[in-house]
């Protein structure tokens, strides 16, 4: 069977939940151990053995961790890049729509996945209505250096070479991912430690200590993680305030935070979410409601 390539592309909402967690190269192994099956996952992977026979023990536990108790279908026909693209790999479709989502054409969604929305765009509006072929070297074609830089142009070929691609005519200019206004927190422990040493430094603790209850000592060396994160002046300052309290420290905040953060310098899904350490899919998750609730 040929593997799709395409990520967030197979044409199965099920198929691009997983690849967001485990990558496209796993789901579509998973996708032939359970075709056209309907699969309730385990919390853990051992109470379905067929899970690790078909992407291996510590991908299957990451999976659960993931998506344990949830109930997919695995369909019977994904689609694949080989069903989108010709024999020479071409595939034509509208670049860049407003907002990512599963449908987006093969090759354009590995492009948005490689170099950001942005930078698709760029490259979409440089060869707009035109077919070419993307070179193994990227200076054997000039104009892909001129429109994303030499770095994304020498990531798209490594990852892309010999595919002939049509980008479309009316390249559509993605949505801006902002930044949260500094308004809050929406956690009040936060707001309150906001008001005493700054609100960066605040979710600055708060995704150091994500998900935690942290127990301030008097001496920030009792806790060396503090002034790690936010400084020695600060951490003795914050220290002096809130000695001997426990302050649970929210972890979605502060992670939405940094992902709208660093969405907004151009870097990809994909980075943010190995920067972060979390899922793809999460990231995809908290973008969205940012967007939400800019709208």
């Amino acid at each position: 069977m040929s593997e799709p390539v395409a990520l967030l592309a197979t044409g199965s909402a099920a198929l691009d939940e997983i690849a967001a967690i485990i990558g496209q190269a796993a789901s579509f192994k998973l996708w032939e151990e359970f075709i056209g099956e309907s699969v309730s996952l385990p919390i853990d992977p051992a109470d379905e053995p067929r899970l690790a026979k078909a992407v291996g023990s510590e991908i299957a536990a990451n999976l659960c961790e993931e998506l344990g108790g949830r109930t997919l279908q695995f369909p019977v026909h994904p689609i694949s890049a080989d069903v989108l693209a010709g024999e020479d790999g071409e595939v034509e479709g509208d670049p860049v729509p407003a907002r990512s989502g599963p449908r987006k054409k093969a090759i354009f969604g590995k492009v948005v996945a490689l170099i950001g929305e942005e930078g698709a765009y760029k490259l979409a509006c440089e060869f707009r209505s035109e077919r070419f072929r993307i070179p193994v070297d990227h200076t054997e074609e000039p104009r892909l250096s001129h429109a994303i830089g030499p770095d994304d142009a020498a990531r798209v070929c490594h990852a892309l070479h010999g595919r002939k691609v049509y980008l479309g005519k009316n390249p559509v200019r993605p949505t801006p991912i902002q930044s949260p206004s500094k308004t809050g927190t929406k956690s009040a422990a936060i707001d309150e430690i906001a008001e005493l040493i700054g609100e960066d430094p605040a979710l600055a603790l708060a995704f150091r200590f994500r998900g935690q209850n942290l127990y301030v000592p008097k001496d920030p060396s009792l806790e060396p993680g503090i002034a790690e994160t936010i400084g020695d002046d600060l951490a003795a300052k914050f220290c002096d305030a809130y000695y001997s309290t426990v302050i649970y420290m929210p972890m979605r905040e502060a992670i939405r935070r940094i992902v709208c953060d660093l969405a907004s310098k151009g870097v990809t899904k994909m980075d943010i979410a190995r920067q972060l350490h979390i899922a793809q899919r999460q990231v995809y998750r908290l973008l969205a409601l940012s967007r939400d609730e800019q709208a």
